[in-house]
C-alpha cells in the first residue's frame, strides 16, 4: 500500500514537470512562464555590453591625457577625437546585439520593459562611441520619452546631454540635465553624473567658475573614488590657473588621497604640481619624485618642471641638461617636445647665443601646423635669427681666412698634415669597432629616432610594421662616416689653398665683414633689443666699401641711441656722435632725427592715423601734398617700421608720376636702408627691370601707346588686322597693344577709326598712355 502511494506521488510529480516543460517550450506570446527576458538579458545583452566595454577599454588605452592643459571632466567624451586604430568593429557588433534583442524580443506588450530599455541604452552608447550622434539620440529618445523613471532613464538623459553639447546645442543640453536633476526620486549617483555633464559643458565653454561649482556638487553626490579624484584634480588645475596656490594644493592633495591607483598620472601630476607650487621645493625634491617607480610614465614632465625651477634661479646649465634628458626619454607627448624646445630656444636667446637659439627654433617650428598663427610668428623670428647667424658665420670664416693668411704655405701644410693624421686615426678606430661589432646597425640616438618617427608620420601616416625594410651593416654606415670626414678635410684644404694673400683680396673680405657688421648691429638692436652685442658690432663699422654714407650714418645713429639708453648710458659718447652727424652731415635724415627728438615718440594710434591720411591724399591724386607729408614724417620719426610704411607710399607716388627709371632708382635707395628686406626688394627690382628691359626696344619715351583690354570681339580682329601686339596682364587676362603713336591725339584718332569700321568694338573701352605711364601701369596693375 505504501509502495503504491509513493509510486502515485512520483507519477504526479512527473506529470507536473512534463507540463512545465511543455509550457516553457510553447511559442505562444502569452506564456504562463516565459524565459525570453532571461535569455535576452543574460545572453545577447551580456555579449553586447562585453563588446562595448572592450571597445571603450581600447579607447582608454589609446587616449593620452594632456596634463599641460585643464583636463575635461568626462574623459570618455573626449576619446572620440582619436583617429588611428579606432575600434569601430567593437561598437558595430555591440550595436548588432542591441538591435537583435529589440527585433527578436520586443513587442507591443513590453515596450517599456527593463531589458528592452537596456537594449536601447546599449544601442545609443554603441552609436555614440561610433560617432553617429543623431542616430544615437534616436535610441536615447526612445527611453527618455517614457513617463517611468529608472536608472536607465537617468543614464539616457546623461548621454543625450553630452551629445547635444557635442553638437553645439549647449542650452538644450543644460535643459535636459536640469529637468532630470529636479526629479525628486533621482538617485545620488545619477545626480552626480548629471552634474558632471554640466561640468563638461562648462569646460567646453571655458566657464571655469561654473565648472568649479558643478564639479563640487558632483563630488558631493558620488561614491566613485577615481572619478572624484579626477574632479578634484581639475579643481586644482582651475585654481592654479586663477593663481590661487593654496586652494590648488588642497585639491591636488585630495586627488592623491582619493585615487585607488597611486601610479596614476593624476596622482603623480598632483604631486608634481604641489612641488611646483611650493616655493621651498628644490632639485632634490623633483629627483626624489622622478626616482619613484610609480612616477615612471611621468619622468619627462618631472624633469621639465625641475628644469623650469632651476631656470628661475639662473641654474641654466643644469636646467638645459634636464630639458635635453626630458626630450631624449619622451615618447609621444608632443606638448613636452614643444615646451622643452621652447625653453631651450628662449634660454639661448636670453643668453645671446643666437646660433644655438636658431638651431632649437628650427626644431621647435616643425611641431606646428604651417598654416597656424604660432608657426607664422615663430617663422618670422626664425628668419630674423637666420639673418644674424648667417652674418656671424660668414664673419667667422672671413676672420679665419685672414688669420690663416699670415702663415706661409709650408706652415699650413704642416698644420694640415697633422690634422690628416688625426683623421686617419679616427678612421682606424672606426674600422676596429666595425670588426668587433659585425651585427646589424642600430641607431642609439633616441632623440633623432623620435624626430624621425614624427617626420615620417607627418609625411606617410601610420604604416604597418612589416618586414620589408632593408637593414644595413655597421661597416656600410662607417664607410659613410669615413667619406664625410674625408670630404670635410678636402673642403678645408680647398679653402686654405684660396687664402687671401694679396692686400686687394684682404681688403675685399674686410669690406664684406664691415658690411656684415653694419647689418648685424642693426638686426641685434631692432629684433632682439641686444644693445651690448649691437654696440660691439656697430662700433667697428667704417665708411668704406659697400658701407656708404647712408649705412655708415645709420650705424652711428644706432650707437647714439645705445649710448643714450639706461643699459649702456654714456653721455660723452652720445654727444660726440650727435655733434659728428649734425655738423658733418647736416642734410641727412639722421641729423633731422637728432634735431627733432621731441617729435620722435608717436603712439601706434597716431601712426595709423597719419598713414591713413597719406593714403587718402594719394587716392585724391594730391601727389605733391602727399609727398611733402611723407618726407616730413620720415624726417621726424625714429621708428624704422613707420618710416618703411611711409617709403612704401612714396614708391606708389613715384610709380604714378615718374618714369620707371626714377622709380627703380628710388627702390634701390630704400633697399639700402632696409637690408633685412633684401629678398623682398631684389624680387621687386628684378620684376621692374624685366618689364623695362622687355619694352625698351618697342617704344620711345616721347611716344604713346593704345591699349584695348581683351574681349570676345578684340581677341581675333585687333592683332591680325591692325598691328596690335597681344601681351599678358594678370589673372590669365591680356592686353591688345599698339605702340609708336607720336601724340595722344594720333592714338585716339586711330582708335575712333577702327571703332567706326567695326561696330562691335564701339562698346570696348580703350586707353592711351605715354610709354613711361604704360610701363608703370604694367608694374602696378592699375589699368582699372
Amino acid at each position: 500500500m505504501k509502495y503504491f502511494r509513493i509510486n502515485k506521488i512520483y507519477k504526479r510529480l512527473g506529470l507536473v514537470f512534463f507540463t512545465v516543460l511543455i509550457i516553457s517550450c510553447s511559442s505562444k506570446k502569452e506564456s504562463f512562464i516565459s524565459l525570453k527576458p532571461i535569455k535576452a538579458k543574460y545572453n545577447i545583452l551580456f555579449n553586447g555590453n562585453l563588446f562595448l566595454d572592450e571597445g571603450v577599454k581600447k579607447l582608454e588605452d589609446l587616449y593620452t591625457e594632456n596634463y599641460w592643459e585643464i583636463l575635461p571632466p568626462i574623459m570618455l567624451n573626449n576619446v572620440l577625437e582619436l583617429e588611428s586604430d579606432y575600434p569601430t568593429k567593437n561598437f558595430t557588433r555591440s550595436e548588432e546585439k542591441a538591435i537583435k534583442v529589440i527585433q527578436k524580443f520586443g513587442n507591443d506588450n513590453n515596450l517599456d520593459s527593463d531589458y528592452i530599455n537596456e537594449a536601447y541604452l546599449l544601442l545609443g552608447k554603441a552609436r555614440f562611441y561610433d560617432k553617429r550622434f543623431i542616430s544615437s539620440l534616436q535610441a536615447f529618445n526612445y527611453i527618455t520619452k517614457q513617463e517611468k523613471t529608472s536608472e536607465v532613464w537617468y543614464e539616457a538623459n546623461f548621454w543625450k546631454a553630452l551629445i547635444n553639447s557635442n553638437l553645439g546645442q549647449k542650452n538644450l543640453a543644460n535643459a535636459i540635465i536640469n529637468q532630470a536633476i529636479n526629479n525628486e526620486s533621482i538617485p545620488d549617483e545619477n545626480k552626480s553624473k548629471l552634474y558632471l555633464a554640466k561640468g563638461e559643458i562648462n569646460y567646453s565653454n571655458q566657464e571655469y567658475d561654473s565648472l568649479i561649482l558643478n564639479l563640487k556638487k558632483s563630488i558631493n553626490f558620488s561614491k566613485d573614488k577615481n572619478q572624484n579624484a579626477r574632479s578634484n584634480f581639475i579643481l586644482g588645475q582651475v585654481y592654479m590657473q586663477k593663481g590661487l596656490k593654496d586652494s590648488s594644493k588642497v585639491y591636488f592633495t585630495k586627488t592623491i588621497n582619493l585615487h585607488k591607483n597611486k601610479s596614476s598620472g593624476l596622482v603623480v601630476n598632483s604631486k608634481l604640481f604641489n612641488l611646483n607650487l611650493n616655493i621651498e621645493s628644490n632639485a632634490k625634491d623633483y629627483s626624489k619624485l622622478s626616482s619613484d617607480l610609480r612616477s615612471f610614465g611621468q619622468v619627462p614632465r618631472i624633469n621639465f618642471y625641475n628644469a623650469k625651477n632651476l631656470l628661475q634661479i639662473n641654474e641654466d646649465d643644469e636646467a638645459k641638461k634636464l630639458l635635453k634628458q626630458a626630450i631624449r626619454i619622451n615618447e609621444k607627448d608632443k606638448n613636452l617636445f614643444i615646451n622643452a624646445y621652447s625653453e631651450l630656444f628662449l634660454n639661448e636667446l636670453k643668453n645671446k647665443n643666437y646660433l644655438n637659439s636658431s638651431n632649437y627654433l628650427d626644431t621647435l617650428i616643425t611641431y606646428y601646423n604651417p598654416s597656424s598663427k604660432q608657426f607664422l610668428v615663430l617663422n618670422e623670428q626664425r628668419n630674423k635669427l637666420n639673418l644674424i647667424s648667417d652674418l656671424v658665420k660668414q664673419n667667422k670664416e672671413i676672420d679665419s681666412l685672414i688669420y690663416m693668411s699670415q702663415f706661409s704655405d709650408e706652415e699650413i701644410n704642416i698644420l694640415l698634415t697633422n690634422k690628416e693624421n688625426k683623421s686617419n686615426n679616427v678612421n682606424e678606430q672606426i674600422k676596429v669597432y666595425s670588426n668587433q661589432n659585425p651585427s646589424s646597425f642600430y641607431f642609439d640616438n633616441s632623440l633623432a629616432v623620435q624626430n624621425g618617427k614624427r617626420i615620417f608620420l607627418i609625411k606617410w601616416g601610420n604604416r604597418s610594421n612589416v618586414d620589408n625594410w632593408r637593414t644595413y651593416s655597421v661597416s656600410t654606415m662607417n664607410t659613410g662616416l669615413q667619406n664625410e670626414i674625408k670630404q670635410n678635410f678636402e673642403k678645408e684644404l680647398k679653402s686654405y689653398k684660396n687664402l687671401p694673400r694679396s692686400a686687394e683680396k684682404k681688403d675685399s673680405l674686410l669690406n664684406i665683414s664691415n658690411e656684415n657688421l653694419s647689418k648685424l648691429g642693426l638686426y641685434l638692436y631692432e629684433y632682439f633689443d641686444d644693445k651690448i652685442s649691437s654696440e660691439e658690432a656697430l662700433s667697428k663699422v667704417e665708411l668704406k666699401g659697400k658701407v656708404g654714407e647712408k649705412e655708415f650714418l645709420q650705424s652711428k645713429y644706432y650707437l647714439y641711441q645705445i649710448y643714450s639708453s639706461n643699459e649702456l648710458y654714456n653721455s660723452e659718447k652720445a654727444v660726440q656722435i650727435k655733434n659728428f652727424i649734425t655738423s658733418e652731415y647736416p642734410n641727412s635724415i639722421y641729423a633731422n632725427f637728432l634735431s627733432n627728438q621731441e617729435f620722435e615718440i608717436l603712439s601706434e594710434k597716431i601712426k595709423d592715423s597719419l598713414l591713413n591720411n597719406v593714403k587718402e591724399t594719394i587716392s585724391l591724386n594730391k601727389y605733391v601734398l602727399a609727398m611733402n607729408t611723407i618726407d616730413s614724417l620720415i624726417n621726424i620719426s625714429a621708428s624704422r617700421d613707420f618710416r618703411f610704411s611711409m617709403y612704401e607710399q612714396r614708391l606708389k607716388i613715384f610709380g604714378k608720376i615718374y618714369k620707371p627709371k626714377k622709380y627703380l632708382e628710388e627702390l634701390k635707395n630704400i633697399s639700402v636702408l632696409y637690408p633685412e628686406r633684401a629678398e623682398y626688394f631684389s624680387k621687386k627690382i628684378q620684376h621692374v627691370e624685366g618689364i623695362v628691359e622687355k619694352k625698351r626696344v618697342l617704344y620711345d619715351d616721347n611716344q604713346y601707346v593704345l591699349v584695348y583690354k581683351s574681349t570676345e570681339n578684340s581677341v581675333v580682329e585687333l592683332p591680325n588686322k591692325y598691328g596690335f601686339v597681344k601681351e599678358p596682364y594678370e589673372n590669365n587676362s591680356y592686353l591688345n597693344v599698339k605702340y609708336g603713336f607720336l601724340s595722344r591725339a594720333d592714338a585716339e584718332k586711330f582708335a575712333n577709326s577702327i571703332t567706326q569700321s567695326k561696330k562691335p568694338l564701339s562698346n570696348n573701352k580703350y586707353f592711351v598712355f605715354s610709354t613711361p605711364q604704360y610701363i608703370n601701369m604694367l608694374i602696378f596693375k592699375t589699368l582699372d
